[in-house]
């Protein structure tokens, strides 16, 4: 199993060349790398750094705390095996805030499935994020039908068109049970004028709901540059977008 993610970048080059995830990521990093140079010397932020002879001692234990050689360079022996131990606990810290975060993400879903309440939000949050992701991915196709739009109407759509004001595509019921799922899935089909023999269990839909904040108008315009963006793609790429979409449900 590979380490790393398809998409993982190397923090530990330059900075210029990273994405501003990345060069987040190379700063708290970096941070931390500080934080424990200064826990293994047991050297406070403001407290100063003690000279390379120096001896630096835990006054409870005895032991004698590690110490950088600032006289030398980052290739020095004993330089390194402090780099050496620094990594060793950094990368140690950070698969415990991993591990952390895992628990406390099992947690929830553990509290999901007991409380009902939880169980209610879980279900709302997974749905809100659903919507928003199509809203945004909607916004995207609309403003690739720009120029098509242009030139057939000599306005651009493109300053109008945002994601909070797209409808909101549910692809199931709120009720989340299979009956639910099954009258809505037949509901669709009656809307969308299919024979009451048809094979549901072939087909999906998208239910488009009256968004509450945007006029007719708006509506309208965006229904053009859907209909202009999805008469662009080839016949292949028209079957990536199956699902059938059911507007004016209500």
């Amino acid at each position: 199993m590979d380490l790393y993610d398809d998409n993982a970048e190397d923090i530990s080059g330059s900075s210029r060349s990273l994405t501003d995830a990345g060069k987040a990521a190379r700063k708290e990093l970096k941070q931390l790398v500080v934080m424990k140079f200064r826990f293994v010397c047991n050297i406070p932020e403001g407290k100063p750094w003690p000279k390379p002879d120096e001896v630096h001692l835990n006054l409870k234990t005895g032991e004698q705390y590690l110490t950088l050689k600032f006289d030398t360079n980052v290739n020095d022996g004993h330089n390194h095996t402090i780099f050496g131990t620094v990594a060793n606990q950094v990368w140690t810290d950070l698969q415990t805030a991993g591990t952390a975060y895992t628990y406390c993400y099992l947690k929830e879903d553990w509290r999901a499935q007991n409380i009902p309440v939880k169980q209610a939000a879980k279900v709302d949050n997974q749905r809100g994020n659903r919507w928003t992701q199509r809203r945004k991915e909607a916004t995207q196709w609309l403003i690739l039908a720009q120029d098509t739009y242009l030139a057939k109407h000599g306005v651009d759509p493109v300053p109008i068109v945002y994601a909070e004001h797209m409808s909101d595509e549910g692809s199931r019921p709120e009720d989340d049970s299979d009956e639910a799922k099954d009258a809505w899935k037949t509901d669709m089909a009656r809307k969308a004028g299919l024979a009451a023999d048809a094979d549901l269990d072939s087909m999906s839909f998208l239910e488009v709901m009256k968004c509450p904040w945007h006029s007719e108008e708006l509506g309208d315009i965006y229904h053009k540059l859907y209909e202009l963006w999805r008469s662009s793609l080839m016949a292949q790429q028209k079957k990536c977008f199956h699902s059938i979409r059911i507007c004016d449900t209500e």
